[in-house]
């Protein structure tokens, strides 16, 4: 499924994927593409065999990593390594033989593994209301469901089931709380199967304080604190869903460990070290980029105050006051609005 690319005199009649930017962006007129290509399409077999199935074994065979020397990015070959696939069918599989790979098709809620068994648990959770994953999951696996249907009991449904996922959806009865309940629900269990100096590491983003305080409330009462966020970015500058939008182009990638309880903390200190190491990282943003947004200093703040509000909790005050997650966030507010303003 595809829609025309443009009418450039260089690619008269083009075409490209349904999900070329990243977002689904409605075409006017629909195309059904050839699956192995002819002239200039996007998205065949032929187009991408060569520049994405070929690279990538040839880097899952000798991979490397990119180091930047003077400037230019050098490719500096990673020795002995090789990225390969050999699966176990159970965790005793997997730790005792020369397997390296178990699957799992099921809810993160209930993972088949041992507790204090696993180093480092990396996701990428949802992002509350951002993205309804399962709804946009059904438009590739119908497809894929008629092929894999009889070999694997997964995808078995006709869609992908919804009942389970956690994401904040008004029309599926799926509320905030329900969200906090689920996230809380799955670190939990990655605090289970975690070893005492694991790392929990994902990544976020989004506009609103709620999905902020939410995820930090999730963290807190499922044991964890976080170690350290760092910002990246996530998103093309031209990315349809965000150009020309005040839209987020970084997430944070958030480290956790788990929490040992501290001392009393003072919100005074706690507020000048996001202050300060905010002010830290946007002026070296803006040295690498020549700018930055209001919307790239929200993940910043936000991210800090995370970090040092867990690092810090469960008490934590501002004189006699206890300070509440969402009172931190909302006070965090206060920062990055100063912060903006000298942006501007």
């Amino acid at each position: 499924f595809c829609s025309y690319k443009g009418t450039q005199p260089a690619r008269p009649g083009a075409v490209r994927h349904i999900f070329s930017h990243h977002a689904f962006v409605h075409p006017y007129e629909s195309l059904e593409n050839n699956l192995w290509g002819i002239g200039h399409q996007s998205g065949t077999f032929s187009s991408l065999y060569k520049s994405r199935l070929r690279r990538g074994k040839e880097y899952c065979l000798a991979p490397y990593e990119r180091k930047i020397e003077n400037g230019k990015v050098k490719k500096v070959r990673i020795k002995g390594e090789r990225i390969e696939g050999r699966f176990a069918k159970d965790f005793t599989e997997l730790v005792g033989t020369e397997k390296n790979v178990l699957l799992f098709c099921k809810n993160a809620e209930h993972l088949d593994l041992p507790d204090r068994s696993v180093d480092a648990v990396v996701t990428d959770p949802p992002y509350l209301d951002n993205v309804m994953y399962s709804e946009l999951s059904d438009f590739f696996y119908v497809w894929m469901r008629l092929a894999l249907k009889d070999r694997y009991p997964e995808f078995e449904p006709v869609l992908t089931p919804k009942e389970e996922e956690i994401v904040k959806a008004q029309g599926r009865g799926k509320d905030s709380k329900s969200y906090l309940k689920g996230m809380t629900r799955v670190f939990r269990e990655c605090h289970r199967i975690l070893k005492d100096d694991g790392l929990l590491i994902f990544t976020f983003h989004h506009k609103g304080d709620e999905a902020w305080a939410i995820v930090l409330q999730a963290l807190l009462d499922a044991g964890f604190y976080i170690s350290a966020t760092y910002p990246v970015r996530s998103e093309m500058k031209l990315s349809v869903h965000i150009l020309n939008q005040e839209s987020i182009e970084y997430d944070a990638i958030i480290v956790c460990r788990k929490r040992i309880r501290g001392a009393s903390s003072d919100w005074s200190s706690i507020e000048r070290k996001i202050r300060d190491t905010a002010n830290h990282l946007l002026k070296e943003l803006i040295s690498l980029n020549g700018k930055a947004t209001k919307m790239e200093a929200l993940v910043i703040v936000m991210g800090k105050c995370l970090e040092f509000y867990s690092k810090a909790y469960p008490d934590i005050r501002d004189g006699q006051e206890r300070i509440s997650t969402e009172e931190a966030l909302r006070r965090v507010r206060n920062i990055l609005q100063e912060l903006a303003e000298e942006l501007e």
